[in-house]
């Protein structure tokens, strides 16, 4: 299950990013920025609950200037 929710977020921000990249997507938008914050949340999220702390420290350095 930990894999499951960890790849899920990890999808979540790569889509914003490929999209970014495509121009199919703005980097300022909403729409980028909430896939950003969910992604972040389910890896953070999942890093609390496994108590891994370098991924809670990656994961809260700022998922606002993602893109």
């Amino acid at each position: 299950m930990s894999m499951t929710v960890r790849l899920t977020g990890s999808a979540l921000i790569l889509l914003a990013f490929a999209l970014a990249q495509a121009g199919r997507l703005g980097t300022g938008t909403w729409s980028c920025r909430w896939l950003n914050f969910a992604g972040s949340g389910l890896t953070a999220g999942d890093a609390l609950h496994e108590r891994q702390w370098g991924s809670r420290l990656l994961e809260g350095r700022g998922w606002w200037s993602r893109c």
